[in-house]
């Protein structure tokens, strides 16, 4: 479910399974600050891509983007570490992905 949580390293490889075409999109970087919030930096290589990318985020299905990332961390889990719930702050990416297109233009 979408309120399991997983190991950092569990994170890393379910984004890599969850993005698709992931070599297009490689993590430049995952970064935890002060408020154990995880912040995952991805590089993109065309429009297409980051469109695609912003479909995946944004879908409010019942299968959405978190569950999804949630599912292949928890399948990843290891013991010990510390833990991090899955949840997507659409709002700061919806304000990246605008920065992101504007870039491209």
């Amino acid at each position: 479910s979408c309120e399991e949580v997983c190991t950092l390293e569990g994170l890393a490889e379910a984004i890599k399974e969850v993005l698709e075409e992931a070599s297009k999109a490689p993590i430049a970087g995952l970064f935890v600050d002060d408020d154990d919030a995880v912040f995952v930096r991805v590089c993109f290589s065309d429009v297409f891509y980051l469109r695609r990318l912003r479909e995946l985020v944004l879908d409010g299905t019942e299968r959405s983007f978190d569950c999804k990332l949630t599912e292949a961390a928890m399948r990843r889990r290891s013991g010990g570490g510390k833990r991090f719930r899955v949840e997507i702050d659409r709002t700061q990416f919806a304000e990246k992905y605008e920065e992101g297109m504007r870039s491209l233009e």
